[in-house]
């Protein structure tokens, strides 16, 4: 069986999702603000985004 696909749309939808990363960055980074993930099963938060914090270590256990 030979299968056979376009790749534009993903390749277009790449690109978009791409644009989007950018532009929550930057967003980001002007408010100087960072988003976050919250496992819920070991109550450990991520960083997704976020502007850089020396003093902080990631992931933080939430007690």
């Amino acid at each position: 069986m030979l299968l056979i696909s376009d790749a534009t749309n993903y390749e277009r939808k790449n690109q978009e999702l791409q644009e989007v990363y950018l532009n929550l960055s930057l967003a980001l980074d002007a408010g100087d603000m960072a988003a976050w993930m919250f496992d819920i099963h070991t109550k450990m938060y991520y960083t997704i985004l976020a502007i850089q914090l020396p003093v902080l270590a990631f992931p933080r256990k939430i007690t």
